[in-house]
């Protein structure tokens, strides 16, 4: 037995059509099993694939399941999947908007987020959204492992020690790096 689930796809931070950052939104699909949505994603090809499902929690609105090409489900709020998914919800009519701020929340994985969707006679304006502080991963020690497998010298990377709050570790070419740099194809092996 076939089914139609209806889909859309959704140009996130654009402002015409075609020139943003393009997110699947599927509308609905909860009785899905996870290899079916892991492989609708894996079909549409976009960074990521977002479900917008009925919340499974009291206090949310709507439920998000977003999932990469890999099949790899994305937890947090904030990126560009749910930014796109509630401004699809919001464009749909499938929110109760007023002038303003009006408040939602989010369930993504077994977290609830808070978001505010502007809108101002009738029209949308911006959506902002709370999450949790970033988590840091290992601080990079060893700058000469980076370059091999960006294919560079090392001394065409400079390393900026707590530039980003929070004290975050951040690498990026040096200015004066050749440019063949930025054509280089990194060795994931």
């Amino acid at each position: 037995m076939s089914r139609t689930i209806p889909f859309h796809f959704v140009d996130v931070f654009a402002v015409e059509p075609l020139t943003g950052n393009s997110l699947a939104v599927v509308d609905g699909g909860a009785e899905l099993a996870l290899e079916l949505m892991q492989n609708i994603a894996r079909e549409f090809n976009q960074s990521e694939t977002t479900f917008v499902l009925p919340a499974t929690r009291a206090n949310a609105d709507w439920r998000l399941r977003s999932f990469t090409p890999k099949g790899v489900e994305v937890f947090g709020a904030g990126g560009h999947n749910t930014l796109g998914a509630w401004w699809w919800l919001a464009a749909a009519g499938r929110l109760d908007l007023g002038d303003g701020p009006t408040w939602f929340h989010q369930q993504i994985g077994d977290l609830v987020y808070p978001l505010a969707i502007w809108q101002s006679q009738g029209r949308l304006e911006k959506i902002i959204m709370q999450q949790e502080a970033p988590l840091a991963g290992r601080q990079l020690s060893n700058l000469g492992a980076l370059a091999t497998a960006l294919g560079l010298r090392t001394e065409e990377i400079v390393a900026d020690i707590g530039a980003l709050p929070g004290g975050l570790d951040w690498s990026r070419p040096s200015p004066g790096a050749n440019p063949r740099s930025r054509s280089r194809r990194p060795d994931f092996a």
